[in-house]
């Protein structure tokens, strides 16, 4: 008997702590690794590489055995790599003007790594009358079949890899603003009765080169301009009577209204429902990016779980605690976004 009401006392106290909690779904915009001064207005394009021509670059592994391929070179790799780069700088509306340069190109005696000269830099500018030049100084790229046995099937992977090497020059500094090493990769998989089957589905190398290429221009682009990027937040539904009405404000996209109920029982509840109640201004007002605010109320938020009961909220006093370091982080990255975006000075 005794055994019975403690279980029954376990399932009432476990169902007593269940929460209803909903997602919301927003944007937020992510600054670019590297801060192009805002002056820049237009900028080129230029292949400064010399074709890669290695060979034994591609290989297949089975079972451990190293077999090389077929010596497959793509000599327009990098004006692949710079068209991706520039469709999609078109389509982010950062910069006001991007050009591709097709005249220049480099010198087979000039080393791999040898930047554009001065001369010829100059030569660019007055040609499109721009701010500034974006080159691909030099790039690799690799393939890497494997294929690995099991009872009755094979499973297989091909890797295309690559490093691309890349200078963004200013017209009026003589050093570049910045110098880049991009390295990649992209996958495909297969599996099959038989190896032949298991890799049938893979792009022959130079389609995969190609659209590997398409890859890099695509990816290059996060490294100069800021992005936005999907995220998802948990809100609390249920607790204080009062969570309900704001849930019904929100359905009405009346976030103020929300937060004011959200106040009130942050006021007079219980420590738990103040924590949660807390938790969820911060989260509308990160997407309403009042970050400064939504990192007072984190923090608010995280204080009163400290005052809940022990381990019965342990996971949500860690999530609160990894959501405050989290927004701080937000209001670096804000920082860093006024100076991309023209509104501050480093």
């Amino acid at each position: 008997m005794i055994r019975i009401v403690i279980a029954l006392a376990f399932i009432i106290t476990m169902f007593a702590c269940q929460t209803s909690n909903s997602i919301i779904e927003y944007d937020v915009l992510r600054p670019a690794k590297y801060s192009i001064p805002p002056e820049i207005k237009s900028v080129v394009l230029v292949n400064n590489s010399l074709p890669y021509l290695e060979k034994n670059i591609h290989v297949a592994v089975v079972d451990d055995f190293i077999q090389p391929l077929d010596s497959v070179w793509y000599e327009g790799y990098a004006d692949s790599v710079i068209h991706s780069l520039y469709r999609n700088l078109q389509s982010r509306n950062f910069f006001d003007t991007v050009y591709i340069d097709t005249l220049y190109r480099k010198k087979a005696t000039s080393g791999m790594l040898n930047k554009i000269s001065d001369w010829d830099m100059q030569g660019i500018y007055n040609r499109f009358d721009a701010d500034a030049i974006l080159s691909i100084d030099a790039y690799t790229y690799g393939t890497k079949v494997k294929v690995e046995s099991y009872p009755e099937s094979y499973y297989s992977t091909m890797a295309m890899y690559g490093i691309s090497y890349w200078r963004f020059h200013d017209r009026f500094q003589q050093d570049p603003i910045f110098e880049d090493v991009q390295n990649d990769s992209i996958y495909w998989h297969g599996s099959g009765d038989m190896v032949e089957t298991s890799v049938m589905r893979f792009p022959s190398i130079l389609e995969g080169l190609k659209d590997f290429s398409y890859y890099i221009g695509e990816n290059f682009v996060d490294e100069i301009v800021p992005k936005w990027e999907g995220v998802e937040r948990d809100l609390f539904l249920t607790g204080h009577p009062y969570f309900i009405s704001a849930a019904e404000w929100l359905s009405k996209n009346n976030n103020d209204e929300a937060k004011k109920l959200w106040g009130y029982i942050f006021e007079h509840g219980k420590p738990i429902d103040k924590a949660r109640a807390a938790h969820n201004i911060a989260i509308i007002l990160e997407k309403e990016d009042d970050i400064y605010n939504a990192m007072k109320w984190a923090y608010n938020s995280y204080d009163a779980y400290k005052l809940s009961s022990g381990a019965l909220y342990k996971t949500e006093l860690n999530d609160s605690k990894r959501y405050y370091i989290y927004l701080s982080q937000r209001k670096q990255e804000l920082e860093k976004l006024q100076i991309q975006m023209g509104g501050g000075n480093e």
